[in-house]
């Protein structure tokens, strides 16, 4: 079989010549197996792991930037401990990601306070109140062994971008309401 490759369809061959192809199923079966093949190696490099992207988090809270110091709040400057992220799963989420492109969960975020003021404990409910108001995370304290305050937040985002800006949020929401 003889394929011109031009601009246009100029000769009455290169029509016969593609008619044929059609004609012969194996041609059109394997172009299309290797559209679809293609498009797999584009969607798995295109799309970052959840790993990678916890992984990025994780060093930007923990390894410097804003967070550093700890987040200093009127109930005690929280250091952050641990980083997670969690895919969704499912067959709906896997068709929307293979044909969006598109990576969805939540990031959870563990902090403990390295001080503890008296009143704080009386404040908690409230101050857990506005900010899964103001935010739309799920906020939980717990008081660790050894007494020291443990908070952690729910963020319903895989994107590192967003839970930075959540949680300088939650930051300015723990500062004003625990006054």
């Amino acid at each position: 079989m003889r394929l011109n490759i031009n601009i246009g369809l100029s000769t009455v061959q290169d029509i016969s010549d593609i008619l044929k192809m059609f004609w012969n199923l194996k041609e059109p079966i394997q172009l299309i197996i290797s559209l679809i093949t293609l498009y797999l190696i584009i969607w798995f490099n295109k799309i970052p792991k959840v790993k990678d992207r916890e992984e990025l988090l994780r060093n930007r809270l923990m390894e410097g930037g804003v967070f550093r110091p700890g987040l200093k709040t009127n109930l005690g400057t929280f250091l952050i401990y641990m980083v997670q992220m969690r895919e969704s799963r499912g067959y709906k989420y896997w068709m929307k990601k293979l044909f969006l492109w598109k990576v969805e969960g939540h990031t959870t975020i563990y902090m403990h306070s390295d001080t503890l003021y008296s009143s704080v404990e009386n404040q908690l409910p409230e101050v857990k109140k506005a900010v899964e108001k103001e935010c739309n995370i799920r906020t939980r304290f717990f008081k660790s062994k050894d007494r020291y305050l443990g908070m952690f937040l729910e963020i319903p985002s895989t994107d590192p971008d967003k839970c930075m800006d959540i949680l300088l949020e939650v930051g300015d929401i723990l500062k004003s309401e625990s006054r």
